[in-house]
């Protein structure tokens, strides 16, 4: 079994398209391929990062999707990826396939839910948020199955995994990462960030970092 490997925080990008990038580790080729989905400055996951991905509200209605091959496939360990709307419409996905087969996804519905689909569907956030971050961690509980938790980027501690769903397809092997939108009412702007194969370091809103507690000990 290989644990699932690709890892991108996009801070190796210049602004603007995404289409040809290839920076992070664990892929084996680079971003494409679409020219709708950008690499931006002003809205990212903390504040100590300078670049996040977008499909701006004006792309959203083409309907864009941008895909990376994983250099080895993935059957066991984690993923961990963030998004965030601007309004709650739209549907936004991470996308995860073997081979030219959906296996399973990760969507932000237009319905008020953030779902883990496979051959069935369940819940990782119900009535989410509009500008918020929400860190999705999915993990392989078998090559076939996989289960999915979040937080807020915010938060330090992660909340409840769902239940596990099944992989769609027969699929035994996560080959291919793929962002995107669909459109479904007023068009938001939509964004991904700080795709990892590791715990992201928790933030605060304002710093983007955590520092130990000190205890001062009186003298004399």
């Amino acid at each position: 079994m290989a644990a699932y490997a690709g890892i991108d925080n996009f801070e190796s990008y210049s602004v603007g398209d995404l289409n040809g990038g290839n920076g992070g580790s664990g892929f084996s080729d680079a971003w494409g391929t679409t020219t709708l989905v950008d690499v931006q400055s002003t809205v990212t996951r903390n504040a100590s990062s300078t670049r996040a991905v977008t499909v701006t509200a004006a792309n959203v209605p083409s309907e864009p999707y941008i895909a990376r091959t994983l250099t080895t496939g993935a059957d066991s360990g984690d993923f961990y990826g963030s998004m965030r709307k601007s309004l709650t419409s739209g549907v936004q996905d991470y996308f995860f396939y073997g081979g030219a087969t959906l296996a399973f996804y990760v969507r932000f519905d237009s319905a008020g839910n953030i779902n883990l689909v496979g051959t069935t569907t369940v819940a990782i956030v119900t009535s989410p948020s509009a500008n918020q971050w929400y860190d999705i961690n999915v993990n392989w509980v078998s090559a076939t199955s996989v289960k999915a938790r979040y937080k807020l980027n915010t938060d330090t501690s992660w909340g409840s995994f769902t239940t596990a769903v099944t992989l769609s397809g027969g699929i035994s092997s996560i080959t291919i990462v793929k962002i995107g939108c669909q459109n479904n009412g007023t068009a938001p702007d939509m964004y991904w960030d700080d795709i990892q194969n590791t715990d992201p370091t928790p933030v605060t809103a304002t710093s983007g970092k955590n520092f130990p507690t000190l205890t001062l000990l009186g003298v004399g």
